[in-house]
């Protein structure tokens, strides 16, 4: 208590030093306790369930593709074996009945979007369909009402408790409530936990859980559930993977497949897996600032602990023990760390919903709940008090080695008491320069990418997706249904022209094709190209010209001859010395020739600006209505079309009022929108990057105008013997630019070490590239010249005779 009182005191008589610490130590603090965050909910988080460690993970290997069709993720690797964790109904009953070493099997799928209808107000949200001892056998209750059971069937749901409290206010009385699912009712018969998002991928928690039920449950040759399920007594993943190999090879005899038991703690992880490698990079940029802030801290702590060394002489020469006061200079700056990390928790707070947002993955943002829990405050507790012990503890030692009679007279030091310092400095411009050439590259990142030519012209241009299928439009009907709403937004004021896509650019998603060129042999291995469904007047909205041919025509219909359009860069690749008008193409070796090519069109981007023009396949909608589930419209307008968002609702409403639209965005937004990754990358890097400037300048500032202090005897002297002020000054400085000149060196080449491993995450710019390096070289000399300025003026301006008069 004693220790904190005389703590408060000198905190009062040195605000200053306080105040810089513990902004240093909040920025540092607060980024990582973020970051910790972000990464215990994307990478370390358990599922919310009873004994997760015991849930197995089931996922199959096959050389060939075992099922007709498969819906969830697939990848496939060398040599075409694919691999998921999507299996049938049936496969999963054969399981449950027959599986000895794992137990509690259950099965669960997530649907993109659902219609949900609540009052007359449609809305698309996330839904899933799970087994009927979903929750039973994962231990997990109902925060409201009560879950899912194996007696229920079509018509009742449980809804998550973000949706609870986001949809329906949190109201009390939503048990029983009717709403209306894909045009079908549903009763709401319980509310999820809060602590429980389910079994899907991280950001996939679905709104609205039903159990299983439909056509699909009988179709052996449909693979779309996922499996969990629990290691029986005895049983290892080893001894799982085995008997269910067994088991379900039974329900595919044509394919060998192998079936891996894998850690099912945190559900599905495809996601997990590929947000690993970027959440790590950003915890490491992160650990960099609070190694800066502490590097900053203890030289500041140093130079602190330097000019109190005749008080510390002086309490030693009246009986304290040097025990007694180096826990004094550990309790300042524990206290003093501790306090910035209750600042940090509040940046904390701040920068948590920015970080999903810069994460790399395909389409809109991860959507997680970041929650400064309990374990993020213990794990800022911890951090503020290591901090504070490690940037205090040899500023103590250092401070309280003293010999009491010279120190009790003097304060100077000697160039061996400087050496610390010295090294803290060259600590924080190293940390600086890699912080500002990285800052350095992914500002260069987003100009870029903003110079990237799209190929089409966004501007006055409204993009937006509908899912009548949802509704239980198909066949003929859906395709009338398009048609009445591309007529019905065709008649509003102000539209110059619309068309239907199935994928609008630069949304992040995109289609590919298999292609085969008739009259040329198959390549040995399956080559992709883009392929784009759209609308007649699809160019003519996007403005993309016809380069040669003709483009599409009302006459391109279902049952006339097939036609497609190919971009320049697909010409290029396959047809390089020939014309290709008139050429026939397929998606399939079944099939070939099915499709003539009659025209050539310009390269424009598909999914996203960082691509490169990628060869694409333009096939009319029209001719493939038999296709096509859910669509998108781009609208063009003949001023700004953010006003014709309510119209173009309107429209929709008044072919059907319960096909709600969703991503409605001008084309322009959706491009800012798909550089978001970019734009937060290179704000936080700046941000990052100045506070590393900022932090390194003080730290310097300190150092000199430390060293000026206890060398002004010294320098009183020279001035007497007739060294002139600027000598002084330029002494100064050239000490300065001495550390400066290691910490760059050390710095450039630690960031030609690190910065290879932010490779993915720039465009258009190598990792040592040379114009960030010489830009970081050059802000941080500028800012040591600054820094130290102040105190070479001050000590080139040193009276000899006040100075010699002191002493």
């Amino acid at each position: 208590m004693l220790h904190l009182r005389y703590f408060a005191r000198t905190l009062v008589r040195q605000p200053g030093f306080a105040l810089t610490v513990i902004l240093s130590l909040a920025l540092g603090i607060g980024a990582n306790s973020a970051m910790f965050a972000v990464a215990k909910t994307i990478l370390l988080e358990r599922l919310a369930v009873r004994d997760p460690e015991s849930l197995v993970l089931l996922k199959w290997t096959a050389a060939e593709f075992p099922a007709e069709s498969l819906s969830g993720n697939v990848s496939f690797g060398e040599g075409g074996s694919a691999e998921s964790t999507s299996f049938s109904y049936p496969t999963y009953e054969h399981l449950a009945r027959n599986a000895k070493t794992i137990a509690s099997l259950v099965a669960f799928a997530g649907i993109d979007r659902i219609n949900v209808s609540l009052s007359g107000d449609a809305t698309i949200a996330r839904g899933a369909m799970v087994s009927g001892n979903y929750y039973s056998a994962l231990g997990v209750n109902a925060a409201l009402g009560r879950t899912l059971t194996a007696s229920d069937k079509d018509g009742v749901a449980m809804i998550s408790h973000a949706y609870w409290r986001t949809r329906f206010g949190g109201a009390r009385d939503v048990v029983g409530r009717t709403i209306s699912v894909n045009g079908k009712p549903v009763t709401i018969v319980g509310v999820e936990p809060r602590n429980f998002s389910g079994t899907l991928d991280v950001g996939a928690a679905p709104h609205v859980i039903q159990p299983m039920s439909g056509a699909d449950m009988a179709n052996g040759d449909y693979w779309w559930l996922s499996i969990i399920g629990r290691r029986a007594p005895g049983a290892t993943n080893a001894t799982i993977a085995a008997e269910t190999s067994v088991l379900v090879q039974q329900h595919v005899r044509e394919t060998k497949i192998r079936v891996d038991a894998l850690p099912g703690a945190r559900g599905l992880f495809d996601m997990r897996a590929e947000l690993r490698e970027p959440v790590v990079i950003l915890a490491g940029a992160v650990a960099l600032v609070l190694l800066l802030a502490c590097a900053n801290v203890a030289g500041l702590s140093l130079a602190r602990a330097m000019t109190r060394r005749r008080e510390i002489a002086v309490r030693m020469s009246l009986g304290a023990t040097r025990g007694t006061l180096i826990r004094q200079l550990l309790t300042e700056g524990v206290a003093l760390s501790l306090i910035g990390g209750a600042a940090g928790i509040a940046l904390a707070y701040w920068i948590r919903p920015l970080v999903p947002v810069i994460l790399p993955t395909y389409g809109a943002p991860v959507d997680v709940d970041i929650r400064l829990d309990a374990q993020v405050l213990a794990f800022t507790t911890l951090i503020a008090v290591l901090t504070g012990i490690v940037f205090s503890l040899v500023p103590a030692l250092r401070a309280t080695r003293v010999d009491i009679a010279p120190d009790a007279r003097d304060n100077s030091s000697s160039p061996r008491r400087n050496r610390l310092a010295n090294a803290l400095t060259i600590v924080q411009i190293a940390l600086s320069i890699v912080m500002l050439i990285g800052c350095g590259l992914f500002l260069r990142s987003l100009v870029n990418l903003n110079a990237q030519r799209p190929g089409f012209d966004p501007e006055h241009v409204l993009t937006f997706m509908i899912d009548p299928t949802l509704n239980g439009y198909e066949g003929e009907r859906l395709a009338n249904f398009y048609g009445a709403v591309d007529e019905s937004i065709r008649a509003l004021p102000r539209v110059e022209s619309s068309a239907i896509t199935q994928q609008t650019l630069l949304s992040g998603m995109s289609s590919t094709m298999t292609f085969y060129v008739e009259g040329r042999a198959p390549s040995d291995r399956r080559e992709f190209v883009m392929k784009h469904t759209v609308g007649t007047d699809f160019l003519k909205t996007m403005r993309i010209p016809v380069i040669a041919g003709r483009g599409l025509a009302a006459a391109d219909v279902e049952g006339a001859p097939k036609i497609a359009l190919i971009s320049q860069a697909l010409a290029r690749q396959y047809f390089p010395n020939e014309n290709p008008i008139g050429r026939r193409v397929s998606a399939s070796k079944e099939r070939p020739g099915e499709l003539e090519i009659v025209g050539v069109v310009a390269d424009a981007k598909y999914a996203s600006l960082r691509d490169e023009m990628p060869p694409t396949v333009i096939v009319p909608y029209a001719q493939n209505e038999d296709q096509v589930g859910r669509m998108g419209f781009v609208v063009r307008a003949a001023g700004d079309p953010e006003e014709l968002i309510e119209a173009v609702r309107t429209a929709v409403r008044r072919v059907d009022p319960n096909v709600p639209l969703f991503g409605i965005a001008t084309q322009t937004d959706q491009m800012a929108n798909s550089l978001r990754q970019e734009r937060a990358l290179a704000r936080l890097s700046t941000f990052f990057g100045l506070m590393a400037l900022v932090l390194s300048c003080i730290g310097l500032y300190g150092l000199m105008s430390t060293i000026a202090t206890a060398r002004t005897r010294e320098t009183g002297v020279r001035i007497a013997l007739g060294a002139r002020g600027r000598d002084i000054a330029i002494d100064v400085l050239r000490r300065s630019l001495s550390l400066v000149t290691v910490g760059v060196i050390a710095g450039v080449a630690a960031a030609l070490a690190l910065t290879r491993y932010v490779r993915s995450m720039v465009f258009g710019v190598e990792p040592n590239d040379p114009l960030s390096i010489v830009i970081a070289v050059v802000a941080m000399v500028v800012v040591a010249i600054a820094a130290t300025s102040i105190p070479a003026r001050r000590a080139s301006r040193i009276d000899p005779i006040v100075a010699l008069r002191a002493e």
